[in-house]
């Protein structure tokens, strides 16, 4: 028997190394049983390895979980800071506008009576100060009216209250 090789028969140790290579499943791990305590050891390191698998797993799903909590609170900061500036920017053009408003109608009633008075003459210099420091909307319309019926200058002081020149 020069040509054959011997056959090789494994024994229970090599037996139990063996299926716990081939282990495929936690069902088949169990199953691994046997006196060596070096196999039993390699058993518990494959458990402790999948443990560390399963652990890693629900930390790794914990921070993504954690990392798109982050992304939809950011999204929302975003949204909201969007919303904010836009909302701010109407209120801000709304108020110009209305402020420009307002300063327009002052700029036009003192320049409404600035030419009803020039009909009277030159417009002295302490009725043109009044009138430019006038910021009052309601004032300056009743002074328009007084421009409109004041026969001289005179008369328009004493309508306006202003007749205590020195």
């Amino acid at each position: 028997m020069r040509g054959e090789s011997p056959s090789i028969s494994p024994g229970r140790q090599e037996v139990n190394w063996i299926r716990l290579f081939r282990v495929k499943s936690e069902e088949e791990l169990e199953e691994v049983q046997s006196g060596n305590a070096g196999v039993m050891r390699a058993v518990e390191e494959v458990r402790t390895m999948n443990l560390r698998k399963m652990i890693r797993t629900l930390y790794e799903a914990r921070l993504k979980a954690q990392r798109d909590r982050w992304a939809i609170e950011e999204a929302i900061k975003e949204d909201s800071m969007a919303a904010g500036l836009a909302e701010g920017m109407a209120r801000g053009m709304a108020e110009g506008k209305a402020e420009g408003m307002a300063q327009g109608e002052l700029q036009g009633n003192r320049q409404a009576i600035m030419n009803l008075l020039e009909d009277l003459g030159e417009v002295p210099e302490d009725i043109c100060s009044a009138i430019a420091a006038q910021a009052n909307a309601e004032v300056l319309r009743r002074w328009l009216k007084y421009a409109a019926r004041a026969e001289n200058f005179e008369d328009y002081r004493k309508r306006t209250g202003r007749d205590d020149r020195q």
